[in-house]
């Protein structure tokens, strides 16, 4: 299981995507209208906090949608690296999880955009680097899907041959 390629991409992925629930995904500034103290936004993948001038977290709010199709992705990777003995069944669990991995990116954006638009600040480019590893696990996870498939060819072929 562990030799083989699309294993060690599936793991990888699967640590690139774990690592992501403890980073930010976006953040950006804006003033408590309330208060008029300057607060900050944070968004990571389970929530949304509101931290003050000091730091101190104000309040959160939890991203269900967010966690959701984010959590079932990873599981979908995590379960796709156990199918090694069914490559059709696997490619299937890869292609479902890259469409949660998609909707977890618009999901981000669709937080964002509605936080910005809550606390009156303008469009500015408010997301952190750490969203390529999005982009790194898509790219992970059609590197997996292609190393199948070319399994899937070869015993095709070695069967041709009995």
């Amino acid at each position: 299981m562990i030799q083989r390629l699309q294993t060690v991409y599936l793991l990888f992925a699967l640590i690139l995507g774990t690592l992501l629930y403890f980073f930010p995904l976006a953040q950006f500034n804006a003033i408590d209208l309330a208060t008029l103290e300057p607060i900050s936004y944070v968004i990571k993948i389970c929530t949304i906090c509101l931290r003050d001038a000091s730091g101190l977290e104000v309040s959160d709010s939890i991203n269900i949608w967010l966690i959701c199709t984010y959590t079932l992705a990873m599981a979908t990777v995590l379960v796709s690296i156990f199918l090694y003995t069914n490559r059709k069944l696997q490619i299937l669990f890869i292609r479902f999880s890259v469409l949660l991995i998609l909707g977890s990116i618009f999901l981000v954006f669709w937080y964002t955009d509605g936080a910005q638009q809550l606390a009156g600040v303008e469009k500015a480019s408010a997301y952190s680097p750490y969203n390529l590893i999005f982009v790194a696990e898509l790219v992970l996870l059609w590197l997996a899907a292609r190393a199948i498939m070319a399994d899937e060819k070869l015993v095709r072929s070695a069967d041709r041959l009995r």
